[in-house]
């Protein structure tokens, strides 16, 4: 994720165009997919999907994920900014949610991808709810992506489980 580069699993590589375009519009791929788009759409979104399946792409969020935990309890009072150390007190509250999502992303069980989407728009989002605070609620965020992960609802993460 951070190099732009993410192994793709076997199978036909997508053309370079195509690989091209997904990596420019990532972010919006991400949000299409954790909205619930089908992937099979285009091949954009399934390009997109089976980059979040990939175990090196799991492995980079739930990497991200640990991080961002250590961080916050690393940095504990010493912040100046009374923003960044509410931040790292909300991400420290909510430890327990967050390993637990990284549990899922390394267990290499089928999850769905729209979970997958939903934990890369939170570990992507600079301005997300994992990064800052006062916006967007971060026990929600994790709320919802930890249940979108417990459900491979369509049939594209059926047959990618198979």
């Amino acid at each position: 994720m951070r190099d732009g580069f993410t192994p793709l699993p076997s199978g036909s590589r997508p053309s370079l165009p195509v690989r091209l375009r997904t990596r420019r519009r990532r972010a919006g791929l991400d949000e299409a997919l954790s909205d619930g788009a089908d992937p099979t759409t285009t091949e954009e979104l399934g390009l997109r999907a089976d980059q979040l399946r990939s175990d090196a792409v799991r492995t980079q969020m739930a990497n991200r994920l640990v991080e961002a935990v250590g961080e916050a309890r690393r940095q504990g009072q010493h912040l100046r900014s009374a923003k960044r150390r509410q931040q790292s007190d909300e991400v420290r509250d909510h430890a327990d949610e967050v390993l637990s999502l990284v549990q899922l992303l390394r267990n290499g069980a089928t999850v769905s991808v729209q979970g997958l989407a939903m934990t890369a728009r939170l570990v992507n989002d600079r301005n997300g709810p994992l990064y800052r605070a006062g916006g967007q609620d971060l026990r929600a965020a994790l709320s919802s992506a930890r249940s979108a992960l417990d459900e491979p609802t369509t049939a594209d993460d059926v047959a990618a489980a198979a």
